[in-house]
């Protein structure tokens, strides 16, 4: 598998967006909406491993039909709208979740997504803002 996390990636994940790879959810899905990354913080929390998810959708663990609805509704507005930035309960966790459509290469484009727990709302409202600023 590819890696798409390159060093200038993880600098930027890092430095600007204040994501902690280690530590902060990550995970990226093609444009079908199938996993092709999955950090180990987003594979612990589902009680799932990486090579069990990759090349597949949310329906391999997610089995509330409303949750699936959701997931599938927040990555739709993520494609229309090229990044969204919201709140999502989890287990009885508070994330701080923002979507980013990117772009895969030869595999076209896709979904960046990255979440804190708690997370701060500042960083994601700035962030919003500099998005809006730059016409993204």
């Amino acid at each position: 598998m590819k890696n798409y996390l390159d060093e200038r990636l993880k600098f930027f994940i890092k430095s600007i967006l204040n994501i902690n790879i280690e530590s902060d959810i990550l995970f990226i899905k093609d444009s079908n909406f199938k996993y092709i990354y999955a950090n180990e913080i987003f594979c612990n929390l589902f009680n799932i491993n990486a090579a069990d998810i990759i090349g597949k959708g949310d329906e391999v663990f997610i089995f509330d039909k409303k949750v699936l609805k959701k997931c599938f509704e927040s990555d739709k507005a993520t494609y229309e709208k090229d990044f969204i930035i919201h709140e999502e309960n989890v287990f009885n966790q508070r994330y701080e979740v923002l979507k980013l459509k990117i772009n895969l290469g030869e595999r076209g484009e896709g979904i960046l997504c990255f979440a804190k727990l708690g997370g701060s709302s500042k960083l994601w409202n700035f962030f919003y803002k500099f998005l809006l600023l730059v016409n993204i």
